[in-house]
């Protein structure tokens, strides 16, 4: 089997994808590195991808699985350097909580804006968005909330899971891994500082009363990252790329 160049980077929101996305970014060739926010963009951009992907040089990142990777393009995900992050469950959740509250591109649902976190979880329920703050890292690894079911898809698909802590180590795996003997811009590397981030200050302080009502939200995301805690923060699969 021909060894994995191209990558792929399933980017669970306010998990240090900016930062991550502008290393591999700033090293790819032009054309050849992807971002997209949704799934959606996958198929209207496929032959671009497709492209990159048959020069082995293809950089991959965004809001999506890896199970919509292969549906929506031409990309062999067994033949990619497949990675993931993991942040603490909560501080996600404060963190997207405040990024909408702060940047209004951030939502085109202006009743999310302004509000506390109990009004902002009641806001979701009626427009029926709860989906989207429902352990997303579980669901975006493998469309559902369960720890269980995640864990084993990145020990299947994956090369690589990270917590955040462990950014810049992660980067430095994955580009190991990816082997290219060259990169046109320089060696993939983290920002001085980092990209999209919301300064703690501005997060709301969760009360007693919004922590449990948030629970059934977290619980699954917290198993994930109390795992791979367990193991060091990092897990290098050992899958076959």
């Amino acid at each position: 089997m021909q060894p994995a160049k191209s990558i792929v980077f399933t980017h669970v929101p306010r998990t240090a994808g900016s930062s991550t996305h502008y290393a591999f970014l700033q090293a790819s060739a032009p054309q050849c590195g992807h971002v997209f926010a949704t799934g959606l963009l996958l198929a209207p951009n496929r032959t671009e991808i497709d492209a990159a992907f048959a020069r082995d040089e293809l950089y991959l990142g965004g809001h999506f699985s890896l199970q919509q990777v292969a549906l929506h393009t031409g990309v062999d995900i067994t033949r990619t350097v497949n990675f993931a992050t993991v942040r603490d469950p909560l501080e996600r959740f404060l963190s997207h909580h405040a990024l909408i509250q702060t940047d209004e591109r951030a939502t085109a649902h202006g009743e999310l804006r302004g509000t506390s976190i109990d009004a902002f979880v009641s806001a979701l329920e009626k427009l029926r968005l709860l989906e989207t703050i429902d352990n997303p890292h579980c669901v975006t690894i493998c469309g559902m909330p369960r720890f269980e079911a995640a864990r084993d898809a990145l020990m299947k698909s994956y090369d690589f899971v990270a917590a955040t802590g462990r950014v810049a180590d992660l980067v430095e795996l994955v580009t190991d891994r990816a082997g290219r003997p060259e990169w046109p811009r320089g060696r993939p590397r983290l920002p001085d500082f980092p990209h999209n981030s919301v300064d703690k200050r501005q997060r709301a302080a969760p009360s007693a009363g919004d922590l449990q009502r948030l629970e059934p939200y977290l619980a699954e995301d917290r198993k994930l990252l109390e795992w791979l805690e367990g193991e060091g923060g990092l897990v290098s699969t050992g899958r076959a790329g």
